[in-house]
């Protein structure tokens, strides 16, 4: 009885520490589970609001006009080490209204690549840009992968990712960037784990 008892406790014990390495989110918008690791740091609303303003400087630097991002929604925005960043958004799109989705992809692709080269050349700073673009499966769903791999002064490397999709009504965005290796297989771990309910 001893053996069972200290066995039941044992797998309790590991049962909490298992579910102490991760949290799920659910967003029913666009039917998407995922699981972020506890190490991540999940951005508060103020946080991510300034973080969300920032893009859009960028962006409208980029473009020379104002952008209205007032009906995306963030889902989660995550950091880690502060230099690790990972973030989901939703926005809503019409074709009718919006237009063609690849097309207006293509120009939010554009937009990141001079926004970033721009911002690095008002810095002063000596970088390099190379884009890549693909496409990724998650759970069976096709996102055009985008990526940015940046280096800085000759010494900082940067990976600078978007995942999109036109799903369920949503211009859907998966975003992440890092320095870290460990943070890339991190997130897509977390990636193709999540799950979309069919």
């Amino acid at each position: 009885m001893k053996f069972i008892f200290s066995a039941l406790i044992s797998l309790l014990i590991f049962s909490a520490n298992a579910q102490e390495t991760e949290r799920k989110f659910v967003f029913k918008e666009v039917s998407w589970s995922i699981s972020i690791p506890v190490d991540f740091e999940i951005l508060d609303a103020e946080a991510d609001k300034a973080n969300n303003e920032k893009g859009k400087k960028l962006f409208e630097s980029a473009l020379g006009s104002e952008i209205d991002v007032s009906t995306t929604r963030t889902l989660i925005s995550a950091t880690k080490n502060k230099h690790n960043f990972f973030n989901s958004t939703i926005t809503p799109y019409d074709i009718e209204v919006d237009g063609n989705w690849k097309t207006n992809n293509q120009l939010v692709k554009d937009v990141m690549f001079t926004g970033f080269t721009e911002e690095f050349k008002k810095q002063g700073l000596d970088f390099k840009i190379d884009s890549t673009t693909g496409t990724t499966l998650i759970d069976g769903l096709l996102f055009h992968q985008y990526n940015l791999d940046i280096q800085l002064n000759g010494k900082y490397f940067m990976t600078v990712v978007l995942l999109s999709k036109l799903h369920k009504g949503f211009d859907f965005g998966i975003s992440y960037v890092y320095l870290e290796d460990e943070f890339r297989n991190q997130v897509e771990t977390m990636l193709k784990n999540s799950s979309f309910k069919k």
